[in-house]
């Protein structure tokens, strides 16, 4: 088997995919105090310098890091934009974020709270910001014959 056989082989093995945007050790006592809509503060900031994980195996794991050298906490906003390669995204479906709201970025009112309803559907340019978003969130790909699990820990 070639070079370029054995990579078109590897590209169809199916893998769980994870994604820990954040981290942050706590009492027991305090997570079981953790409700939806909780906000937990993480020793980050803007400006520090952020780390990205990546292990390949039987499942890709990816872990955005950033390190906050100062002696107070701050507040933090981070984003990881993953891009997954789907069979044909016209079929495709983003499943786990009926209910939550988001800025639809595309929109002629592009700063309008909306609230989904269903699985995200790609039938033209697609921007959203959601507001909040569940642990799980799953990629269906049809045309690959599977689903890509995303989960998150640790933030929100």
């Amino acid at each position: 088997m070639n070079e370029t056989q054995h990579a078109r082989q590897v590209l169809q093995v199916n893998v769980d995919v994870y994604v820990t945007l954040a981290r942050r050790r706590m009492k027991l006592d305090a997570i079981l105090d953790l409700a939806p809509g909780s906000i937990l503060m993480f020793d980050k900031t803007c400006d520090d310098p952020l780390e990205l994980e990546i292990s390949v195996g039987r499942l890709l794991s990816l872990e955005l890091i950033s390190h906050n050298p100062g002696a107070t906490s701050l507040h933090l906003t981070q984003g990881l934009h993953s891009y997954f390669r789907v069979g044909d995204v016209r079929r495709t479906q983003v499943l786990g974020l009926a209910g939550y709201d988001y800025i639809d970025k595309v929109a002629a009112d592009s700063d309008a709270v909306h609230t989904q309803s269903g699985p995200i559907n790609f039938d033209g340019p697609v921007n959203g910001i959601y507001l909040d978003a569940g642990e799980e969130l799953i990629i269906d790909d049809p045309v690959f014959g599977r689903s890509i699990v995303i989960a998150r820990t640790g933030s929100r």
